[in-house]
């Protein structure tokens, strides 16, 4: 896998005070907050080593471009499938921007000789650090007679990466290319971390149920589940009104062991109820247990779907054979924040 030094655009960490409400500030309007944040493009080329401290724990990844061919080559993989309005969406943003407010984050299989270079050309003093109550985002650049060391590390260990947040905005590239706007010989924005570093957090579904398809509702119930005896191990877990419910999938629905909960509930479930992705709304999976009954119950009859988050040998598994998962499937962490370290398109 190639990576390619390039020209940021930062903003002044003096001026940041909260980094979520700086991010989406960044996301909302672009071109505002490049004037109230000084964004400004600095004068040489650069990689970054990217350090991030959260509620989540501390990861370390590379921020750098990577050829647009990449995408085009199958280098750069997806897990989930996509929805159209939000390519449509991504792609009017980065042609108004002009720019890539945030890095796609890649996920690679672990290589330790490229672990022991972040950790090693990472102790001194950051070039740019980011702090607020609940997060901080440290960058370090790679000094000019390390970056080939690092970008032969990845062109000899990384032969592909799985996408792990970013995938309508790959879809956007895409699409911009087809439409003639985009330069399939560029480069594009992104942020390299091992397997390792992240954890994956499962997305849990919210919808209304309309009262008609209450019956209905339970005889899927009986069809497809049986109760878990242990609270604490179950396949998913349906809360509607006062009931909650820990449920196991019957045998016969994962008689191969390659079916997924997300593919399961899509299939056999919210197809039946003829309940469509715009009908559902999607929670990730850092939210409590009891914060999510909450916004659950804002509306009446809603059915909150909680799950148990996605294996990253499952994703690779399926990614690897030609295969993805459907949309809002995965919830990756670290977060990567708009604004951080941004780039022209």
């Amino acid at each position: 896998m190639q990576i390619v030094p390039f020209i940021p655009h930062t903003p002044n960490p003096i001026l940041i005070t909260d980094i979520i409400n700086y991010s989406d500030e960044v996301k909302s309007d672009y071109k505002l907050a490049s004037k109230k944040f000084d964004l400004s493009k600095q004068e040489k080329t650069h990689l970054f080593i990217h350090k991030i401290s959260s509620e989540w724990g501390t990861s370390i990844s590379i921020t750098a471009k990577t050829p647009i061919q990449s995408i085009l080559s199958n280098k750069i993989l997806k897990h989930e499938n996509i929805l159209e309005a939000k390519t449509i969406y991504q792609a009017e943003k980065l042609l108004t921007n002009k720019m890539m407010v945030k890095p796609i984050l890649l996920v690679y299989e672990d290589v330790s000789e490229i672990s022991k270079f972040l950790v090693n050309n990472s102790t001194c003093s950051p070039t740019f650090e980011f702090r607020d109550k609940s997060e901080s985002h440290q960058l370090w650049t790679i000094s000019d007679e390390n970056i080939p060391i690092i970008q032969n590390l990845f062109n000899q260990n990384i032969h592909n990466c799985i996408i792990a947040d970013g995938h309508h905005r790959i879809s956007a590239i895409e699409k911009l290319i087809q439409e003639d706007e985009l330069n399939p010989n560029g480069n594009f924005l992104a942020q390299f971390i091992s397997n390792k570093q992240t954890n994956i957090l499962p997305f849990h579904r919210f919808f209304n149920l309309p009262i008609h398809k209450n019956e209905l509702f339970d005889e899927l119930l009986d069809k497809l589940f049986t109760l878990s005896h242990q609270k604490e191990k179950f396949d998913i877990k349906i809360i509607k009104g006062d009931k909650r419910l820990h449920l196991n999938w019957k045998n016969k629905f994962k008689s191969n062991g390659n079916e997924l909960d997300v593919d399961l509930l899509n299939e056999l479930f919210f197809a039946k109820l003829n309940i469509k992705n715009k009908d559902i709304k999607y929670i990730h999976g850092n939210l409590t247990d009891q914060s999510i009954q909450k916004h659950i119950h804002k509306t009446d009859n809603a059915v909150g779907i909680i799950l148990n988050p996605i294996s990253y040998k499952n994703m690779s598994d399926r990614v690897h054979l030609g295969g993805v998962m459907p949309p809002k499937s995965t919830w990756f962490t670290p977060r990567v924040r708009n604004g951080i370290i941004c780039s022209d398109l």
